[in-house]
């Protein structure tokens, strides 16, 4: 990034940040759910619903959304998504029960739908194609970020102060996020975005990614959705010690975002399968090692890692095979992994009522395993 300008810079972070305020936001309620559920009066699976309920909106709306707004530029696209993050926080702090809540993260997950469909996009267009790995880097460092401190963060302040304010503090975040985009992102004509297409367009690829991605995510959250239980219950931890735990695991995220970074621009397609190859790994060591809990620590920092490999592995890789509009290509993206966030944490709840905590790490890595077999074997397959 070193040839590019002060204000090129600027607009990746203002991105960045902008990535960080959306993670941060739409995982609140994983860290207060006591105090939704008792603010509210609701139970704490109500509670959850909230987290939910925003990722099945995203699912849902991601590709319609995309398709509708295709014809506006992303510098508007972004503005409008970060105005209604902004508002939708800002009044969900002030909602008098569970229902306005609940209507409030509906249109903040709409506005999501719509931010990550071009916030790629937008942040690849900034520089040249040669440079693009690393621009990408920048942005979505905001997500291992969101994991490390703004998660953690905003749940410490809910948990000193209330929930109520941890929202606010989020629509604050928005506001400077909307005010950077604003005043540093450039103007792009609609027309030249549209015409804009991937260097190597290709149907069969991209849904091959696609379904990769989704049983990589699957496999993923299965584990990450019950890793407090697994934690406490097979490697022994005490429960004060799982946030250090995690936070360790977070880091060691934000260091495969900027490894992932470095190693596109050699191995964009190499990157991708090394980063579902390593989360493949770490599931299934986790299940052998489920009872040493100083290496389920070193375990669960090479999951991390892979983890962020595989998010933007897999963002530059749609870039490159989209076969339409790059804002569509990007969306079924978002829509996917969303899909596979859902669908992990149910495979993980009915393994846990059935076979148990040791099993999730095992069919997670498996179905892990087979997005990996799935990426090798697409050379053979598709050439």
């Amino acid at each position: 990034m070193e040839r590019e300008s002060l204000r090129t810079l600027g607009a990746l972070a203002a991105l960045s940040l902008a990535v960080f305020a959306y993670v941060t936001t739409e995982n609140i309620p994983v860290g207060l759910l006591p105090q939704l559920s008792q603010s509210l009066h609701v139970s704490h699976s109500a509670a959850g619903y909230l987290v939910t309920g925003y990722a099945a909106v995203v699912v849902i709306a991601s590709v319609p959304l995309a398709i509708a707004t295709q014809r506006f530029s992303r510098r508007l696209l972004l503005i409008s998504a970060l105005s209604v993050f902004v508002v939708g926080a800002a009044v969900g702090a002030a909602a008098q029960n569970y229902d306005e809540l609940l209507a409030t993260r509906m249109g903040i997950a709409l506005s999501h739908a719509i931010f990550w469909a071009v916030v790629a996009a937008a942040g690849a267009a900034l520089v040249p194609p040669g440079r693009r790995s690393r621009a990408l880097g920048i942005v979505f460092a905001g997500a291992s970020l969101a994991t490390v401190i703004g998660v953690p963060s905003l749940t410490w302040i809910g948990q000193q102060t209330s929930w109520r304010v941890s929202t606010l503090v989020a629509s604050a975040l928005g506001v400077v996020s909307l005010a950077a985009v604003y005043a540093l992102l450039p103007k792009t004509p609609p027309t030249e975005e549209r015409e804009a297409a991937a260097p190597h367009p290709s149907r069969r690829r991209y849904s091959l990614v696609l379904v990769a991605l989704g049983l990589s995510i699957i496999g993923a959250f299965a584990l990450l959705t019950y890793v407090t239980l697994f934690l406490e219950q097979l490697a022994g931890f005490p429960s004060r010690a799982i946030s250090p735990i995690l936070l360790v695991s977070g880091a060691a995220g934000a260091a495969g975002v900027y490894a992932a970074s470095r190693l596109l621009t050699r191995r964009p397609r190499g990157t991708m399968v090394a980063g579902v190859g390593g989360l493949a790994f770490s599931l299934l060591a986790l299940a052998a090692a489920a009872h040493d809990g100083p290496l389920d620590i070193v375990l669960l920092c090479v999951f991390g890692f892979s983890l962020s490999v595989l998010a933007i592995g897999v963002q530059s890789r749609i870039l490159d095979v989209a076969p339409g509009n790059i804002n569509v290509a990007s969306a079924g993206n978002s829509a996917m992994f969303n899909v596979g966030i859902g669908g992990g944490a149910l495979l993980g709840g009915l393994l846990l009522q059935g076979p148990g905590l040791r099993s999730i790490a095992i069919v997670g890595g498996l179905v892990a395993l087979a997005s990996f077999v799935l990426l090798l074997a697409e050379p053979h397959v598709l050439d």
